[in-house]
């Protein structure tokens, strides 16, 4: 517009005048668009502070729920996360904190929710600020913390800060980059559950000598064991061993150091035949889980006379283990109320030494038929006389009411029947079916009718079936 005047040239007066009218004209329909658009802009304003106000007015459902069934729905979600492990912020408690302001406030104020902190994921300053934001937010509730999977040394210092809350702690051995922990031995006076891995540990372990509140061990053996390990073995009350190539004479070694145990559980194989005896007079729950080839020739050697469960998660084959079992089952458990067996050859000839048994629980039996039927044999001294509460554990859905139902009416004191079938499937489908069988017990008045229920409900899941379960109820 100014070229003429910049080259020193002077434009006419009229030229000048006519592009002073058209900047005029331009600068005044600027002006009209900005009012436009003021005024557009104030319509806009108002409309969203009638929906803001609308929206204020609106209760979600969600937030009509009372504080502690949310914290309980929060308690919940926290603990299915935390066994996945503690990834990121979108994989722990403080995903909650993110959502709105009402559930930030109940996340913070629930302490219960950062108690269990799994610390298996290679840190870093987001991860680490939220491991920290954790510790914090339990306040002073004992913590449940699990570095067995940690990659890097720093965890080790974050747990040295805390260690003096931990109710159970899960670790491996040997440490990352062999690092000491012996800096958390004086801050472990409310440690009463400890999981250690031992993966090739050849040097002492003293870290956990001075635990006066432990009481719960859980060893994992996947490889030869260590040389020498310091407990107070005579405290505990509980004790798991599992191992996988590993001396069975070490267990052994071990089970000689916990008279004191209330509940056991190692794995059912071939110990060595010099055991000793092996006695442990408080001891009420014992469990064996099937690790290879099943042996129960350690139950030769051991004494426990107030035993009250017996779990055999095995399958009993050999003819040797079911007289071991027998003459274990008689002279050790007058006193036993509940008893789980796997598959063996004779039930019946075990369950004659358990005549004190009210709860049996049969997984994956064979012969189920024989086994009902001797159940329904009428005698003078009648099988498990007791018994209350049998539960039986099958591979498939084939459950034969008439035999259940004979069952429960020739024995006045069963009070549950329930039979679960289970196994993996790779797809997603679900059926429900129900029927109702009436009986009449013999003896009983017509008004005390029972009322036999068969349930039942196939659940498959794309990775894992949850179960196919058959529950017969009377009451």
């Amino acid at each position: 517009m100014f070229d003429a005047q910049a080259n020193g040239e002077t434009l006419p007066t009229t030229v000048l005048r006519a592009r002073l009218v058209a900047v005029d004209s331009e600068r005044a329909a600027t002006h009209a668009k900005i009012t436009e658009l003021r005024s557009h802009l104030a319509k806009l304003a108002d409309t969203r502070a009638a929906l803001v106000a609308q929206l204020q007015k609106v209760i979600f459902p969600i937030l009509s729920v009372p504080v502690e069934i949310t914290t309980l729905i929060f308690a919940y979600y926290a603990e299915g996360i935390a066994e996945h492990c503690y990834k990121s912020f979108q994989s722990s408690p403080l995903l909650l904190t993110h959502v709105c302001r009402a559930w930030r406030q109940i996340a913070l104020a629930s302490p219960k929710l950062w108690t269990r902190i799994y610390m298996q994921s290679c840190t870093s300053p987001e991860v680490d600020a939220m491991f920290r934001r954790c510790f914090e937010s339990a306040g002073n509730l004992p913590l449940d913390v699990d570095l067995s999977l940690a990659t890097d040394p720093q965890v080790y210092d974050i747990l040295a800060a805390n260690s003096d809350k931990c109710r159970s702690l899960a670790i491996s051995f040997p440490t990352i980059d062999n690092l000491s922990v012996e800096g958390i031995s004086p801050h472990l006076s409310q440690l009463h559950t400890l999981r250690l891995h031992i993966r090739g540990q050849h040097d002492p372990i003293t870290t956990f000598a001075d635990t006066p509140a432990l009481r719960r061990l859980e060893i994992f053996w996947s490889c030869t064991p260590f040389s020498e390990f310091h407990l107070p073995w005579g405290q505990l009350t509980h004790l798991l061993l599992d191992w996988w190539n590993s001396s069975h004479g070490t267990t052994i070694d071990v089970l000689r150091l916990v008279p004191q145990l209330e509940v056991l559980e190692f794995p059912a194989a071939r110990y060595p035949e010099s055991t000793p005896l092996l006695d442990f007079p408080r001891l009420r729950t014992l469990r064996f889980r099937e690790v290879g080839k099943v042996n129960l020739g350690i139950l030769d050697s051991m004494r426990c006379l107030k035993l009250q469960n017996l779990e055999l998660h095995a399958t009993i084959i050999g003819w040797d283990d079911v007289q071991t079992l027998r003459k274990f089952l008689a002279e050790n458990c007058k006193e036993l109320c509940s008893l789980t067996l796997s598959a063996v050859p004779r039930y019946g000839l075990i369950l004659s030494e358990v005549p004190s048994l009210t709860t049996l629980h049969l997984r994956r039996p064979s012969n189920l038929r024989r086994f009902l039927e001797d159940m329904i044999v009428a005698s003078d001294e009648p099988l498990l006389p007791r018994l209350s509460d049998l539960s039986i554990e099958l591979p498939n859905v084939d459950v034969w009411h008439d035999a259940v139902a004979r069952l429960l009416e020739s024995r006045k004191s069963m009070q549950r029947v329930s039979v679960c079938a289970t196994g993996p499937t790779t797809t997603i489908f679900r059926r429900t079916w129900a029927s109702t069988i009436r009986f009449r017990v013999q003896g009983r008045p017509p008004s005390s009718e029972l009322r036999l229920e068969c349930r039942a409900a196939k659940w498959r899941y794309m990775a894992h079936g949850r179960s196919m379960c058959i529950r017969m109820l009377v009451g």
